[in-house]
């Protein structure tokens, strides 16, 4: 099995039907990602007023059946803005937020492609690392001005160049679908912004061909909805027309088709003619002779143009229409004015053979095109475009899924690094039925299980949680890869193998990392290679690496063991009344009076709902408590050890020494005061070179470390 390559892509606008001009624009994006062997989810945010008041099942089952998963979010239609425009998030609903970070927590993706900057809000959701792809499909600063200008109401989405310039700063890359809007994003925002050229894809067999030109009046023709700015261009062309048109009218036609046909009011001229819907569009392409676009006012780019192009149609178009196609290869295709299209329509009925000549000039600007497309998108897929550090972590899946302590450091160790390395997890089968892995993978940018070197990206930092030997086709050669010591131990003591040994590897500049200080010199079991002691535990890697934020509760943690007496217990609910007990250890919960859990509960409490108590309160030498002890020491969270005192055994002098008096048991520490760390130099110490050393790697110079591997031990 290749790369697992994930992809969101958001939409505010149902992917089906393909038959207005946005959704031919996201039509070829997803298509494309498809192709390129991309797994996409979509997220449909729907920002279209069909969506908001009606739901249509069949269809939705057609949307679900395009990607891996699809996301379905409903929203109101979305109502005036508060202002003289839109807020860049006016069109974002609430609800979206925690959706969002729903997802985000339980998947990763290497890129998320969001379709229209009002939806850019989902970039800031998203707080791990990915490729922010942005395509804007339109300009939307100020667009309400041109549509007053143009005499009609404003509609859609509008804002103003700042809210635009917000937007355009979430992502990454910013696309524009024509280099008179690439300019103009330059201008007022900071990320990469590159053109990629809106390409229509047309079965062969559909194409038009050079047949010669038939009898009777010329058919020119255009398509169109009926959104206000294509009704207003097409009702001022046909009254030019109207008004130069000879008194025995023109020797052609001009056909009108689409949905537009159902706003043309009034009578039309005689060479004017409504053909409505059409079943195909090819329909339409087949039914005409030329086909002509005059419109020299909108935003954005005319879809029916890459149409006519891609159909290999004759086109007449104004220049304003033709924005976005390159350099026109015809004077047909490059009209100034109405005056000019009328022109080029003439010279066509003068002289049928022009035909030819424009059809050939259309397929000539689509293959140009079509060229330039397949340039751009290899700089968006090969991440070319924007510095992208690439950690791969190797997995032992039957460990991962078994041994819990192995899963801590696996998921610990990518908590720590996935806000600042993109991260590919490497597993040794692909086997994950209904297994914890399965689940967990699904957070990486990319997984796999049977990776061919060549998919490899270049200077990427290896992560091995396994035995390195068995790994030595991908990791051979490359001068950045940190073994866990400790994790290849657990995978050998399960399977039942003799410790990992690294006789013979290609490892001179490897580290590795391990829990233990070395009493002898810092060389891994006789061979040449550095050992940093970096002194990780699990519980340095969650808050001293990540600095996650927790919230301070008002509660006492009491932490017990079986044979605690129901007296101390009861000592402790009485000493703080003011305070919620919470109980962690094994044994009967029943006669206790306060919220109970065992004792892998705390970490729980901890790690996952982010909460800390006031004081801890200890009656256990359990050794499954010792690694949260630690933990709590660690980050100034005042732990008092009384189990000494509730133990059968008397206490040994040099003990007593140590231990609080129990005159202070009921005593809060002063929360006034600073907080004094109580630690070993060790706790968070080492993580933290090790962090730095692989920001260092990724981006020299960012830490300020003289070398670019650290190799003296801790």
């Amino acid at each position: 099995m290749a790369l697992t390559r994930r992809v969101l892509y958001v939409t505010p606008f149902a992917l089906l039907p393909r038959t207005e001009g946005h959704r031919k624009r996201m039509a070829m994006t997803f298509d494309k990602l498809i192709d390129e062997g991309f797994q996409v989810d979509v997220l449909f945010i729907s920002r279209e007023y069909d969506w908001s008041s009606l739901f249509n099942p069949d269809l939705f089952k057609q949307l679900q059946s395009l990607g891996d998963v699809a996301h379905f979010l409903h929203a109101p239609t979305p109502t005036e803005p508060k202002g003289d425009f839109y807020n860049i998030d006016e069109w974002w609903p609430e609800q979206a937020d925690d959706y969002c970070r729903w997802v985000f927590s339980n998947n990763g993706y290497e890129m998320i492609f969001c379709n229209y900057i009002f939806m850019s809000r989902v970039f800031e959701l998203c707080d791990r690392s990915a490729a922010k792809i942005l395509d804007t499909h339109d300009l939307f600063a100020d667009r309400h001005k041109l549509l007053a200008a143009n005499g009609l109401s404003a509609e859609f989405f509008y804002t103003d160049k700042r809210n635009e310039g917000t937007g355009l700063d979430r992502a990454n890359v910013a696309i524009a679908i024509k280099d008179e809007e690439a300019d103009y994003f330059r201008r007022i925002s900071d990320p990469r912004v590159i053109t990629l050229p809106y390409v229509e894809d047309v079965a062969i067999e559909e194409r038009l061909t050079d047949d010669e030109p038939g009898d009777g009046p010329v058919k020119f023709g255009f398509f169109g909805s009926h959104n206000s700015i294509n009704v207003k261009n097409i009702v001022e062309f046909v009254r030019y027309l109207e008004s130069k048109a000879p008194p025995g009218g023109y020797p052609f036609e001009f056909w009108l088709y689409g949905s537009l046909c159902r706003r043309l009011k009034g009578p039309m001229p005689s060479y004017v003619k409504l053909g409505g819907f059409v079943r195909t569009t090819a329909e339409f392409y087949h039914g005409v002779d030329c086909v002509v676009n005059p419109q020299y006012f909108s935003t954005g780019l005319k879809i029916k143009i890459a149409e006519a192009l891609a159909f290999g149609a004759p086109l007449i178009s104004h220049r304003h229409s033709f924005e976005g196609f390159g350099a026109p290869l015809d004077a047909a295709h490059d009209c100034a004015d109405f005056d000019a299209v009328l022109s080029a329509m003439m010279d066509v009925v003068a002289d049928r053979s022009r035909l030819r000549e424009l059809g050939q000039a259309s397929r000539d600007v689509q293959d140009r095109q079509t060229r330039e497309c397949e340039r751009q998108w290899g700089r968006i897929l090969k991440g070319s475009l924007f510095r992208q550090n690439w950690l791969y972590f190797i997995v032992n899946v039957e460990c991962f899924n078994r041994v819990r302590f192995y899963r801590h450091i696996v998921e610990l160790a990518f908590a720590t690094f996935s806000k600042s390395f993109m991260i590919c997890m490497v597993a040794d089968t692909d086997d994950d039925t209904d297994s914890l892995w399965r689940l967990f993978k699904r957070k990486a940018n990319r997984f796999g299980h049977a990776l061919d070197p060549g998919e490899v990206v270049d200077k990427a930092t290896w992560l091995v949680f396994d035995d390195p030997a068995a790994w030595a086709s991908l990791t051979a050669g490359r001068d950045r890869v940190v073994i866990f010591d400790d994790a290849a131990r657990m995978v050998a003591d399960l399977s039942r193998r003799p410790p990992p040994d690294l006789s013979g590897v290609d490892c001179e500049r490897w580290v590795v990392v391990r829990s233990d200080r070395a009493a002898g010199a810092p060389r891994h079991r006789g061979h040449d290679l550095p050992v940093n002691y970096f002194r990780w535990l699990p519980w340095d890697m969650s808050v001293v690496a990540t600095g996650d934020q927790y919230d301070l509760a008002a509660e006492v943690w009491v932490l017990r063991d079986e044979g605690v007496g129901p007296g101390w217990l009861a000592q402790a609910k009485a000493a703080f009344p003011r305070h919620r007990i919470r109980y962690f250890g094994d044994g009967d919960v029943a006669d206790l009076d306060g919220t109970a859990g065992a004792a892998f509960d705390l970490m729980g409490v901890v790690f996952a709902q982010k909460m800390i108590p006031e004081l801890v309160l200890s009656f256990s030498l359990d050794d499954g408590f010792a690694p949260m002890k630690a933990w709590f020491t660690a980050n100034g969270i005042a732990l008092r050890e009384y189990a000494p005192y509730v133990a059968e055994t008397a206490l040994e002098p040099n003990v007593a020494l140590g231990l609080p008096r129990l005159s202070e048991f009921s005593c809060l520490p002063d929360r006034a005061a600073p907080v004094e760390t109580v630690t070993g130099a060790w706790v968070g110490s080492g993580w933290r070179r090790f962090t730095n050393m692989l920001t260092e790697w990724a981006m020299p110079g960012a830490v300020g470390a003289p070398a670019p591997l650290p190799v003296a031990p801790i």
